[in-house]
């Protein structure tokens, strides 16, 4: 699902496309979180939207005390409810 914001309303923003690969990383660890990211690769090309973008990714390592910014529907480490129906920002310093 693209172009979502809030799980428990539909906007109006949003697209089904098909994920043809999951791309798990390498050193992840669902114990700690480490290495929490995983790529998926569509089935077709995508019209980029208001709501619709596509995500940097660093060309370099993260490395200690690099400013970086997540999003997504999970908890953080400082939460301790249940996953949001609503898209989330958070901020914080990376760990290498």
């Amino acid at each position: 699902m693209l172009g979502e914001h809030n799980r428990g309303v539909e906007e109006g923003t949003e697209k089904i496309v098909d994920v043809v690969e999951i791309i798990v990383h390498e050193r992840y660890n669902r114990s700690i979180t480490d290495n929490d990211i995983t790529l998926m690769r569509l089935a077709e090309d995508v019209q980029y939207t208001r709501s619709i973008k596509p995500i940097c990714i660093p060309r370099d390592d993260v490395t200690d005390n690099m400013m970086c910014i997540t999003a997504g529907w999970g908890h953080t480490l400082c939460e301790l409810t249940p996953h949001s129906c609503v898209l989330s920002r958070s901020g914080g310093l990376g760990q290498g």
